[in-house]
C-alpha cells in the first residue's frame, strides 16, 4: 500500500494541473489536486506556503457554485482575433472592490507554490486566426489563482484558492464582427464591425440562481435625464472636496436664493448653507474602470462617495 501511495503522489506531481482541475488543496490534507497529494507535513501542510497558516488566500475548499451566462443578440455576429491556445473566455470576475480574479487554466504553466517548480506544459501548437463568438456559460466554483513566493532564494509562484461567499461582479464582453477567409489566406480572420461591448452584473456567490448578461440591445436603465444601453452602467457622481459649512448671517438678513437656513457652530447663530450640487449622472461602458470613489451597486448603478 505504501508503494502505491508514493507512486500516486509522483504521478500527480509530474502533471500540469490535470489532477486538480484547477482546485489545488495545499492545506493540511496537502497535494496539488488529489486526495492523495504531496502535502501532509510537506510543502502544502498546515504551516506551508498558502496553507491554513501560510500566505494569504481565500480558502482551500469551494463554498459552492454559481452559473454565469453571456447571451448575444440573434442576428448579430461577434468574433475574436487570437490563437488556438487562447481560452477565448468572455466572462471575467471581479471582487466588489474591483480586483480581477484570475481563473486557473491548464495552459498556465507558471511555478506552483505547493511544489515550487514549474510543471511541464502541454505540447500544443498555437495557431493564429479569427474565431466566432457564441453564447457562453461558466459554472464558477470560486477557484482563482493568487500570486505568492516560495523557495530560497524566493521566486514568484501561483496557488489556487477559492473565493469566500460574498458580493462579486461578472463582466461579460464581446466584439461585433464576422469571421471570413481572406483571398490566398490560410487562417480565417475576424473583421470587427464595432467597438467592444461589455455588461457588468453584480451577483452573490454562491447562489442557485443563474446570472445572465445580454449584449447589443438598448436598455431602459434610467440615468438622470437619459437612459443607458445594456452594455453600460450609470455613474452617479458626488461633489467632492470639503463638505459645505454654515455661514453666519448678519442681523436682519435672510438666506439668498439657492441657500438654506442653518445654525452656525459653535456660536449657535443663524446662518446659511449652500448645498453642493453634484454633476449630472452619466452612462459609461461597463468594461471601463469606474471613477475614484465609485463602486457598482444594484441595477448597474455606480454610486460615488467623495471625501
Amino acid at each position: 500500500m505504501r508503494r502505491r501511495l508514493v507512486l500516486a503522489a509522483l504521478i500527480i506531481e509530474l502533471g500540469c494541473g490535470s489532477g486538480g482541475s484547477g482546485k489545488v488543496s495545499d492545506g493540511s490534507a496537502g497535494g496539488t489536486g488529489g486526495t492523495v497529494g504531496t502535502g501532509g507535513a510537506g510543502t502544502g501542510g498546515s504551516g506551508g506556503t498558502g496553507g491554513s497558516g501560510g500566505t494569504g488566500g481565500s480558502g482551500e475548499r469551494s463554498p459552492g457554485t454559481i452559473t454565469l451566462r453571456l447571451k448575444l443578440p440573434a442576428g448579430t455576429p461577434y468574433c475574436d482575433q487570437g490563437n488556438t491556445c487562447d481560452p477565448h473566455g468572455h466572462i471575467t470576475i471581479r471582487s466588489a472592490a474591483g480586483a480581477f480574479l484570475q481563473r486557473p487554466s491548464f495552459l498556465d504553466c507558471a511555478v506552483r507554490c505547493d511544489t515550487c517548480q514549474k510543471p511541464p506544459c502541454p505540447g500544443v501548437a498555437c495557431l493564429p486566426g479569427g474565431f466566432e463568438v457564441r453564447d457562453e456559460e461558466l459554472v464558477w466554483d470560486g477557484a482563482h489563482d493568487e500570486g505568492s513566493t516560495c523557495g530560497a532564494p524566493a521566486q514568484q509562484c501561483r496557488v489556487t484558492r477559492f473565493a469566500p461567499p460574498g458580493q462579486y461582479v461578472a463582466v461579460m464582453c464581446a466584439t461585433p464582427g464576422s469571421v471570413h477567409q481572406p483571398d490566398g489566406g490560410i487562417m480565417a480572420v475576424c473583421e470587427k464591425a464595432g467597438d467592444r461591448q461589455c455588461v457588468a452584473i453584480p451577483f452573490t456567490f454562491p447562489s442557485p440562481t443563474p446570472v445572465e448578461g445580454r449584449l447589443g440591445a438598448m436598455g431602459s436603465l434610467r440615468c438622470g435625464a437619459t437612459a443607458c444601453a445594456d452594455t453600460e452602467v450609470c455613474v452617479n457622481p458626488c461633489c467632492g472636496g470639503a463638505p459645505p459649512v454654515c455661514i453666519p448671517l448678519g442681523v436682519g438678513t435672510t438666506c439668498p436664493a439657492g441657500a438654506t437656513a442653518c445654525t452656525a457652530q459653535p456660536s449657535g447663530a443663524p446662518g446659511c448653507i449652500y448645498p453642493c450640487t453634484p454633476p449630472a449622472p452619466f452612462c459609461q461602458p461597463a468594461g471601463k474602470a469606474l471613477p475614484a470613489g465609485c463602486s457598482l451597486g444594484k441595477e448597474r448603478q455606480a454610486i460615488c462617495v467623495c471625501g
